[in-house]
């Protein structure tokens, strides 16, 4: 069973996997363009978005260009955080309030800011070890 609030938006509901227990809170903006996987027991709290979607500025037709978002087991997106595409959050890593995530996040980091860098670490699941950063 999976929990998304009716405040959450959901560009393409097909591009959506969510694993059992994960939850999506109101006011989550998930664009996804391509796709977004949110692993076991993983929250996407209030006010949080999830972009698939960017332009190539490279390019003078500026075309859309979409990278699919994974947020791993046990990890926690907070409130109004904005993670880019492309984008990995490992199992049990933890994304603090506000920040903006634009490169993958290891497995029981937990990071904050703009942009998010590592501010600390958890223990990352079953195995009870914590990672260091």
């Amino acid at each position: 069973m999976v929990q998304v609030y009716s405040g959450a938006k959901i560009w393409a509901p097909w591009n959506l996997q969510m694993d059992d227990f994960s939850c999506m809170d109101d006011d989550v903006d998930c664009y996804n363009a391509a796709r977004v996987s949110i692993g076991k027991n993983a929250i996407v709290s209030r006010g949080a978005s999830l972009c698939t979607a960017t332009h190539d500025y490279t390019d003078p037709a500026f075309p859309s260009v979409t990278h699919p978002i994974t947020i791993g087991d046990n990890a926690w997106i907070a409130a109004r955080a904005f993670i880019f595409p492309g984008v990995t959050v490992g199992a049990a890593a933890v994304v603090g309030a506000c920040s903006v995530v634009t490169r993958d996040v290891p497995p029981g980091a937990i990071v904050a800011g703009n942009p998010a860098k590592p501010i600390a670490s958890r223990e990352t699941g079953d195995d009870k070890t914590s990672q260091s950063l």
